[in-house]
């Protein structure tokens, strides 16, 4: 890992682990750490016009989702891809506290963004219990992903095993240490990766001109060369 790669997740893991600041001190902090991901990880590309990066990687979510979590794709009636494009285009910050965003930030710093799959698959595994018991009582899934992605702004207790915490800071201490276990636990090789883009240039010709035929997540475009 190059040196600059080590220093900017540090810093990112220092501050999902430092005492909170003031209002302003956080937002700064995410303010430079967004800036950085944007200028040199890629991120950028998440947000050009008609958004052929973010539609590939909920399109890439759906795939994997569907291959490595069968039961939570079911359940979610085909909400995965637009979640995609809420968690991947505003880089987990409406939908999870500053300090476990943070350790998402910190696994792309240091693995490249194609690691926002593997947290987005992560997020889904921690999840599924509760997503499993809302369905189970009677809740539609755009209700219950709703409802959820509104409680996890500021409460991610849902994210633990049977919804226990503790306070605050420790809550969010856990809840970012369990996610990076499960973002582990669905690592891939961006080999799979590639094979899912040669499909979605075939079932979406026109997004793939607008994403270009030199991308390839093997490319500085996707992750950082280390």
């Amino acid at each position: 890992e190059v040196p600059e790669a080590k220093e900017r997740s540090g810093f990112v893991h220092g501050l999902s682990a430092k005492p909170p600041g003031t209002d302003e001190e956080q937002e700064a902090d995410a303010f430079w750490l967004i800036a950085c991901l944007l200028s040199h990880y890629g991120a950028r590309g998440l947000f050009l016009r008609q958004t052929p990066l973010l539609k590939l990687y909920s399109f890439c979510l759906s795939r994997l989702l569907a291959e490595r979590l069968p039961e939570v794709h079911g359940l979610l009636e085909g909400l995965d891809a637009v979640l995609g494009y809420k968690w991947f285009g505003t880089l987990f910050t409406t939908v999870l506290p500053v300090e476990v965003a943070a350790r998402i930030w910190d696994m792309v710093f240091r693995d490249g963004l194609p690691a926002l799959l593997r947290c987005a698959l992560g997020l889904c595994s921690l999840l599924g219990p509760t997503l499993r018991e809302a369905r189970h009582d009677g809740e539609d899934a755009i209700e219950v992903m709703g409802r959820l992605q509104r409680q996890l702004q500021t409460d991610v207790t849902p994210l633990l095993p049977g919804g226990a915490g503790g306070a605050h800071g420790n809550t969010a201490r856990l809840v970012g240490e369990r996610l990076q276990g499960e973002a582990q636990n669905h690592a891939f090789e961006l080999d799979e990766l590639e094979a899912l883009l040669e499909v979605w240039r075939l079932e979406d010709p026109q997004s793939a001109k607008d994403l270009g035929d030199s991308f390839s997540f093997n490319g500085p475009e996707s992750i950082v060369s280390i």
